[in-house]
């Protein structure tokens, strides 16, 4: 390929270069290396011969890699939520769904970062995740896990909208008494004496005592 790219048997090469690292790749669980190699080199063929013998061979391991990757992502995903490093989890699955949300591994894909969501407490979202493999992917194996979950989390949310307006009406409740006892302007300890006036009532000159109002000591007309 390097010395004779324009060859006759170039597009020939390519496909058996190509080949060779898609035959290294063992498992998902052993270095990714060959399987990002092959993807490589299978485009290299499609792009640089077009609509040579190999086009069709080349799409089908293109789609293989493809798949090799998306279960990559989601073992590392998993080996992460397991360990609690629930962000590393969730950017894994999150990846799958941004770059295969078609395939059919994106349901699982779902599954497992609604989990995360809710181990991070963010139920909102993982309701979301869980509504969209429903209805994405009926037929996954985690459907059924995941309408239970949708019904697990709706409980809990009507359960602590309960709690919560339980918990304000009696703050309210308690905040109606408390302004109540504070209505009436003269407490009970305030003595009689209290409401003697500050000047006396004055009497006229033919010995009748004066209408005129006078201030108490509580700042009222009497």
């Amino acid at each position: 390929m390097d010395l004779h790219s324009t060859h006759i048997l170039a597009s020939y090469a390519q496909y058996q270069l190509a080949e060779s690292y898609f035959k290294q790749i063992k498992s998902v669980e052993r270095d990714p290396d060959p399987i990002y190699k092959a993807l490589e080199t299978f485009e290299k063929l499609l792009k640089g011969y077009p609509e040579s013998r190999y086009d069709g061979n080349a799409v089908e391991r293109i789609a293989a890699c493809h798949r090799f990757i998306a279960e990559v992502h989601l073992m590392v995903g998993r080996f992460y939520y397991r360990r609690d490093a629930l962000l590393a989890a969730a950017h894994r699955f999150e990846r799958i769904l941004t770059l295969y949300p078609e395939m059919g591994i994106a349901g699982d894909a779902l599954y497992y970062l609604a989990l995360t969501y809710m181990g991070m407490g963010a139920n909102d979202w993982a309701r979301e995740k869980l509504i969209a493999l429903t209805e994405r992917f009926p037929d996954s194996q985690h459907t059924v896990s995941g309408q239970v979950m949708i019904t697990n989390l709706d409980l809990d949310f009507n359960q602590s909208r309960a709690t919560d307006s339980s918990a304000q009406a009696s703050r309210d409740e308690n905040q109606t008494k408390t302004v109540g006892s504070q209505k009436d302007p003269l407490p009970a300890a305030i003595s009689l004496s209290s409401l003697v006036p500050v000047t006396s009532l004055q009497n006229t000159s033919n010995g009748s005592a004066s209408t005129e109002s006078i201030l108490c000591r509580l700042g009222v007309q009497c």
